[in-house]
C-alpha cells in the first residue's frame, strides 16, 4: 500500500513531536549539570559525582544532536522549516564548555589551551 500525503505528514509529525521531547529531555540534563556548578566550587563531597555527570554530556550532547537531526529533517518534511531555533545548539554548546579549570582546581567556565 502506498502512502498517501495526509499519512506522511501525520507520520512525519508524530516523528516530530518525539524528537522534540527527546531533544528538550536532552536540553534539561545538560542544564542540570551546569547547575551544579556551585555546589560543586563549594562542597568537596559533591565533586565526584559532578565529575560523572560532567563525563556523561559528550552521551547527552550526542543525543541532543541527533534528536536536533530529526526534528529538523520532520520540520523541513512538513514545510515548517521556518519553526526550528538555528541558535539553540550554539546557546547549549557553551554551557556544555563548562569544566574543570586544571590550573585552579575550580568549576567554571574553560580556560582553553595553556599558553607557554
Amino acid at each position: 500500500m502506498v502512502e498517501t500525503k495526509k499519512e506522511f505528514i501525520e507520520r512525519e509529525e508524530r516523528r516530530r513531536a518525539i524528537a522534540a521531547l527527546k531533544r528538550k529531555s536532552a536540553i534539561e540534563g545538560i542544564k542540570a549539570v551546569h547547575v551544579m556548578i556551585p555546589r560543586a566550587n563549594s562542597d568537596p563531597d559533591f565533586v565526584a559525582e559532578f565529575v560523572l555527570n560532567v563525563d556523561g554530556l559528550d552521551t547527552v550532547w550526542s543525543q541532543y544532536k541527533a534528536e536536533d537531526n530529526t526534528l529538523l529533517e520532520c520540520l523541513v518534511n512538513v514545510g515548517k522549516e521556518s519553526e526550528y531555533a538555528p541558535g539553540q545548539s550554539g546557546e547549549l554548546r557553551i554551557i556544555i564548555v563548562f569544566r574543570e579549570r586544571p590550573s585552579s582546581g575550580s568549576y567554571g567556565a574553560h580556560p582553553g589551551p595553556k599558553r607557554r
